[in-house]
């Protein structure tokens, strides 16, 4: 009979290495022993994680859990709402998408403030060498610092004339550059939650990560245009049988 001790790197919510220790103590033969000890990735259950790391693993596994949460509230439902509605809600009368714009974002923007909070103050990924760790901190900072940048530039955007006046080159320059960023950030954020769901310690939470948040997303990205568009087409029909 041969063992084995095998060191196990898992990347967990601290986002620094943990080496554990297993030994394999049921070879039959030496192929066997070669075949198992060497070249394979070992899958480790949270429940392993935290019994190594006591109480610190199961509250930095609580702690990703509630960061993937909070992003996925924000970045894979009020967000994109906010930005499809802007999109495909502008034949609605009273500007009710411009007030359900400024209505959903600001509480979007405040529930992703606070996942990006939980994770700079107990991750440290962005201080660690090239990986999907690293990878994902990098364009969540990149993701969260555009959704700043545009919640300022919304609040200082240039005055929009009346319809009847043309607008100014720098309030067209703004609504490029608005728009522009504004999609770039949600690209950019279904990217970093799909490298994020990767990161969690157990394959049974990666996948209900993952299902939830495509779920949401697509969903989202086929119901808000499908609905606006279907009434804005039955509210050019009705025109035009009024006209007639």
């Amino acid at each position: 009979m041969y063992t084995c001790a095998i060191f196990v790197h898992i990347n967990l919510i601290h986002c620094f290495y943990v080496h554990i220790v297993i030994t394999v103590s049921s070879v039959s033969d030496f192929s066997d022993f070669e075949t198992l000890c060497e070249g394979k990735e070992f899958e480790i259950p949270t429940m392993i994680a935290e019994e190594v790391l006591g109480g610190e693993g199961r509250n930095l596994v609580r702690l990703y859990t509630i960061h993937g949460i909070f992003m996925i509230v924000g970045w894979g439902l009020l967000l994109p709402s906010g930005i499809l509605i802007a999109k495909f809600g502008k034949h609605r009368k009273n500007a009710w998408w411009f007030k359900m714009h400024i209505a959903v974002q600001p509480i979007g923007l405040i529930v992703s403030v606070i996942g990006w909070a939980i994770a700079l103050v107990n991750f440290s990924t962005l201080e660690g060498g090239p990986g999907i760790s690293f990878t994902h901190a990098a364009t969540g900072t990149i993701t969260m610092a555009l959704a700043l940048l545009q919640a300022v530039n919304g609040i200082f955007r240039p005055h929009n004339p009346p319809k009847e006046e043309d607008k100014s080159a720098i309030r067209i320059i703004w609504e490029f550059v608005h728009r522009g960023i504004g999609w770039v950030a949600l690209l950019l954020s279904v990217v970093t939650i799909a490298l994020g769901t990767t990161l969690l310690p157990s394959k049974r939470d990666q996948t209900i990560f993952q299902i939830i948040y495509g779920i949401l997303i697509c969903g989202i990205a086929i119901l808000i245009p499908s609905y606006l568009l279907i009434e804005k087409e039955s509210l050019d029909d009705d025109d035009e049988t009024d006209e007639a």
